[in-house]
């Protein structure tokens, strides 16, 4: 992400055009954003720090509806560049492949996100040592570290994701 000049433009661009009008034309103006910016202050001090946004869904890869054959796709999405190039393929991380539906249903998926969990706890946490391709120096590193804002799926992937019941019939006791 910070190897190339391009690139580390992209990713600090947020932090240098702000806009200040009360219209939402990208995620800083989002009160999530503002949370972020006012819970934790040291992590909006550096400019590199990644906010980040987490989509799941389900995709029958072979197009056939009656097909019992099916994937998950975790992805991550970057919320610093500019805000029409955060879903360009590009710019998207996948995270994880999950296959077979049977796999993912009650109390498996966490299990699939657990190492994708603990990755961002240690981003946040600890976060890791980059260059930045803009400085020549011998100061060229710096510590980065990560927040995850939000997760994006339909119903269906908020149920499984949560842990929820959100299909079928449910008993209250």
């Amino acid at each position: 992400m910070y190897n190339t000049l391009d690139q580390v433009e992209l990713m600090v661009w947020h932090h240098h055009n702000r806009n200040q009008d009360e219209f939402i034309r990208h995620a800083t103006n989002l009160h999530q954003w503002n949370f972020v910016e006012a819970c934790w202050p040291y992590f909006t001090m550096e400019p590199h720090n990644v906010r980040l946004g987490l989509a799941t869904d389900g995709v029958n890869p072979f197009g056939v509806q009656r097909s019992n054959w099916s994937i998950w796709l975790v992805v991550m999405l970057n919320y610093n560049i500019l805000p029409w190039l955060t879903t360009k393929k590009h710019f998207v991380t996948l995270s994880l492949i999950i296959p077979r539906p049977w796999f993912i249903m009650g109390e498996h998926f966490d299990v699939y996100l657990e190492f994708l969990l603990d990755e961002l706890k240690m981003l946040w946490e600890v976060g890791i040592d980059l260059r930045d391709a803009r400085q020549s120096n011998g100061e060229s590193t710096f510590r980065l570290h990560a927040v995850l804002l939000w997760t994006i799926h339909d119903l269906l992937a908020h149920g499984i994701t949560m842990g929820c019941t959100t299909k079928g019939f449910c008993t209250t006791s």
